[in-house]
C-alpha cells in the first residue's frame, strides 16, 4: 500500500468481534480457505467503497485499495490520500460521507455465512 496517512478505523461491535471469532476458526482449521475468504472480503470491501466513495476529481476513488497481511491472515484496505479522513468522518465544516466503514458493515453478514458455511463442511 501507497504512503499511510494518519488515521486507522478500528471496527468493535458484535459484528466485529464475531468475524475475528470465525476468522480465527477458520484460521485455525482451515488456513488456506481463511485466506482465500479473506482475499475475496478485502476485494469486495474496496470495491463496494470505490462505488460509493463521493467523486469530485476521481483520486480519492482511484486511492482506494487493500493489502494483505501477516501471510494472508490479516487485510487492510485503506487510501493514502490525505484528506480520505475527511470526507469519511466528516469537519466541522464538512458532513461525513462515509465510504469505508459502509462497505465494510455490507459485507459482515454475506463473508459470515460464507465463512460459516466452510467450517459446516
Amino acid at each position: 500500500m501507497p504512503k499511510k496517512i494518519g488515521f486507522r478505523v478500528r471496527l468493535d461491535g458484535k459484528s466485529s468481534a464475531e468475524v475475528r471469532k470465525a476468522l480465527k476458526e477458520l484460521q485455525t482449521k482451515k488456513p488456506e480457505k481463511c485466506k482465500e475468504i479473506l482475499l475475496e472480503w478485502a476485494s469486495f470491501i474496496e470495491g463496494r467503497a470505490k462505488e460509493i466513495v463521493p467523486v469530485r476529481t476521481g483520486n480519492l476513488k482511484n486511492s482506494i485499495m487493500f493489502e494483505i497481511l501477516k501471510g494472508g491472515f490479516a487485510a487492510e484496505i485503506g487510501t493514502h490520500v490525505e484528506y480520505a479522513p475527511y470526507v469519511e468522518f466528516g469537519t466541522s465544516r464538512m458532513r461525513a460521507k462515509p465510504y469505508l466503514v459502509p462497505s465494510f458493515e455490507q459485507s459482515v453478514q454475506i463473508f459470515l455465512e460464507k465463512i460459516r458455511k466452510e467450517l459446516s463442511k
